[in-house]
């Protein structure tokens, strides 16, 4: 059973290197060049450069390959559902309400490090950017705590995260862990202070994932804090 359990977990760790993988070099390789090809650059309409930029340009590549890799892991036994985890998790109820829950808590902590580090408050929205992040917020929870999360898990718990029933606590923690700080470092456009809150407040988004079993409910976490945090806060 032991070396049954190891070898699972070596998988695991084989699955989160190829994740690792195939996100930095989305990122650094692929990217830049559908960007190129594209000629996002020449675009220069500030609204359509931000929606492109979000929808197409900047995420899609790298979500694309993940979701690659995400099924890949499924096929192995090593990943849940795509499909479930873009579902329900059994409660509609329970995915707006965990995600609400942590939104409330992660914004009050967005007030109080932006008071905190002389951040400029006002009333400033971007509802190019809202839109935008509509799409690109659920890009990014499949990335991370989707797949990144459900890899750190893996490597801990020995099995695949449950899309129902109680989970492994310390494969929980990696995979918040794991996923935050992949995800902080991805903000390759902050300095580095900056991303360090930025890692902070994510690992809030696990919570509603694991409450919820649902991608939806981090969903609505990060848009939440996306839309009112950059609509009152300037770091």
């Amino acid at each position: 059973m032991c070396t049954a359990v190891g070898r699972t977990r070596l998988l695991h760790a084989g699955l989160l290197a190829t994740a690792l993988g195939a996100w930095w070099i989305s990122d650094h390789a692929i990217t830049p060049w559908v960007q190129q090809i594209g000629g996002y650059e020449r675009i220069r309409d500030r609204d359509m450069s931000v929606l492109l930029g979000h929808w197409v340009f900047g995420q899609l590549p790298r979500v694309l390959l993940c979701v690659g890799v995400w099924l890949l892991g499924t096929r192995l036994g090593l990943m849940p559902s795509l499909r479930r985890s873009l579902a329900s998790g059994g409660s509609w109820r329970r995915v707006a309400v965990s995600g609400l829950r942590a939104a409330a808590v992660l914004l009050v902590l967005t007030v109080a490090v932006g008071a905190a580090t002389g951040g400029r408050f006002g009333f400033h929205p971007c509802f190019t950017k809202m839109a935008g992040d509509l799409v690109s917020n659920m890009y990014e929870e499949i990335v991370y705590r989707g797949l990144m999360f459900c890899a750190c898990y893996g490597m801990v718990a020995g099995a695949s995260f449950p899309l129902g029933g109680r989970p492994h606590l310390a494969g929980v923690v990696a995979g918040t862990i794991g996923s935050s700080v992949v995800f902080a470092v991805g903000h390759e456009q902050y300095a580095v202070a900056l991303r360090v809150v930025v890692g902070v407040v994510s690992t809030g988004f696990a919570y509603p994932w694991v409450a919820a079993r649902s991608l939806w409910a981090p969903w609505i976490t990060h848009m939440l804090v996306d839309v009112i945090g950059d609509s009152i806060l300037t770091l």
